[in-house]
């Protein structure tokens, strides 16, 4: 029998990679979306699926909808989250949107007997007034790692999780220590390799970045790029050749490093491949940040100026 899976969110781009890859899998996916004048957007998606792809109307700030999306799943997604892009200062603005959207979905899956909800994590929530990565440099939003709302989301939600909610933070990287591998007690399945070494052609500081950049993995990144600003080299290079995927968090790094740069630090990111290229585009990132499709792009010295 065919199992049937929810994804939150349909029109998200998370979600629409969620939906693609369970209809190739074999599963029925039902998929909510505000309105349903959006259902044409998500068939965009997997114009082939048919009646394999259900488009239900639910809104997570309000109970309508969600019962009659639940009734009959086997497997929830929770990919949305109600926020967008706010100039409040008010944490609650966007903690209590999340928190009362995910419990409206556990409540609803509870009900109709859901035998498993998977929660994705918003790096957004973790970065104050953001929808968006690019949002936090128009905004000037200033937050600090670890964030300001990781606690009252957790005892908010954390009851309905159980016990392995919460997951210890990742080491911060040393500048001196040419591959920092990451901490297998954490999470086996994390990887994230970050060597860094000068170069003399500009001269420039290369890091390159090696595995996947998520949640986890971004912060040493993140200390590594912030190490390597300090060293006051005019070009530093990070080379996203080796990432096989960029979440949120690691869209939110290179936001961060560019601004850290300013106008003293040619921040130069390398970007070839779609995992890496193509979240930075759908976000707009592509009008701010230097990209270059290989190494020695980055690296060559600018041309001199005609006499």
């Amino acid at each position: 029998m065919t199992e049937t899976v929810l994804v939150t969110g349909g029109t998200g781009y998370v979600a629409g990679w969620c939906v693609t890859e369970l209809l190739r899998r074999g599963y029925a996916v039902r998929t909510t979306v505000r309105g349903l004048a959006k259902e044409s957007a998500v068939r965009r998606v997997a114009p082939d699926a048919g009646e394999t792809l259900t488009v239900l109307a639910a809104d997570l700030t309000a109970d309508a909808g969600w019962d009659a999306a639940m009734t009959g799943c086997d497997h929830v997604l929770h990919v949305a989250s109600p926020l967008g892009i706010t100039r409040s200062k008010d944490p609650n603005e966007l903690i209590v949107p999340a928190r009362d959207g995910t419990l409206r979905v556990l409540r609803a899956a509870v009900r109709a007997g859901v035998r498993r909800v998977v929660l994705t994590g918003q790096q957004t929530q973790s970065l104050g007034s953001l929808g968006i990565a690019w949002g936090r440099h128009h905004l000037g939003a200033t937050v600090s790692r670890p964030g300001w709302n990781l606690l009252p989301l957790t005892l908010a939600v954390e009851p309905h999780l159980g016990d392995d909610y919460g997951r210890p933070a990742m080491p911060s990287s040393d500048l001196d220590q040419q591959a920092t591998p990451a901490d297998p007690s954490i999470d086996e399945g994390v990887v994230l390799t970050i060597a860094v070494h000068r170069d003399t052609t500009v001269p420039a500081l290369v890091v390159e970045v090696t595995g996947e950049l998520d949640t986890l993995t971004a912060p040493r990144l993140l200390d590594t790029l912030h190490e390597a600003l300090r060293e006051s080299c005019p070009v530093v290079v990070v080379d996203l050749t080796g990432v096989g995927f960029m979440g949120s968090a690691g869209l939110a790094v290179l936001v961060e490093a560019h601004d850290h740069a300013g106008s003293s630090t040619s921040l130069r990111i390398v970007a070839p491949a779609r995992a890496t290229l193509r979240p930075i585009q759908i976000t707009g990132l592509d009008a701010m940040l230097n990209l270059y499709p290989s190494r020695p792009d980055a690296l060559t010295p600018p041309a001199d100026p005609s006499p």
